[in-house]
């Protein structure tokens, strides 16, 4: 008996120890910190500024509804079918997913706060969500282009809440957190707690350990 423990112990420890194990994510962006609740942004690269596409934000009052056209400044840009997906992310104020042609006209594509727009070995992902007042909601679309030119999106992957801070990692994977939506004291404040997930080059979603995910060190030489 105590053999037969002995053998079921041994063959176990392996994929304990497996569990346990987890490799490093190695993530070269500079702006890159998960060790701050509230890490900054990447910038809008470049090549993408003095851009802006025409919106609505639309609120409602005591009077009824409220429409106001802007000419909003995209918070992330990629370049794909012959023209730009712009996303925008005003927080309560509404966010959007739009295609600007090549002659400048704009395509409404997803109502939904934009969290980042990369393009994968599968196709080009957009990750939407909003944290506000009890809303804690997020996903990850799909984007396509018909032979008619037009741009749509599917969900590839529901969230447990608002993705944030995404990363391309050195693997060409998309590392991000997700707001829990509980929170933790820092001091004198209460911060909220955020998830880690991986999105691989397959478009598989896995759960990560925020600790195993690190920046690269770049030598001097």
């Amino acid at each position: 008996m105590r053999l037969f423990l002995l053998a079921a112990l041994l063959a176990f420890l392996p994929s304990l120890s497996a569990c346990r194990t987890q490799e490093r994510v190695i993530v070269s962006d500079p702006a890159f910190d998960y060790s701050k609740t509230f890490p900054a942004s990447p910038p809008l690269p470049k090549q993408f500024s003095g851009i802006t596409y025409q919106t609505e934000i639309v609120s409602y009052g005591v009077d009824g509804k409220h429409v106001k056209v802007i000419q909003a400044i995209p918070d992330y840009a990629l370049p794909a079918y012959g023209g730009l997906l712009l996303g925008g992310d005003r927080g309560e104020w509404g966010g959007e997913l739009v295609f600007r042609k090549q002659n400048e006209s704009i395509q409404p594509v997803l109502e939904k706060n934009v969290h980042g727009i990369f393009q994968m070995p599968f196709g080009i992902v957009v990750f939407t969500g909003l944290a506000h007042m009890g809303i804690n909601e997020g996903s990850i679309y799909r984007v396509s282009s018909s032979s008619n030119g037009t741009i749509s999106v599917t969900v590839l992957h529901d969230l447990p809440g608002a993705p944030s801070d995404v990363f391309r990692t050195t693997a060409n994977d998309l590392v991000f957190r997700v707001i829990s939506g509980k929170f933790e004291k820092q001091g004198a404040f209460s911060v909220p707690v955020k998830d880690c997930y991986l999105l691989d080059k397959s478009g598989a979603l896995k759960p990560l350990r925020c600790t195993s995910i690190i920046k690269q060190v770049k030598r001097s030489k």
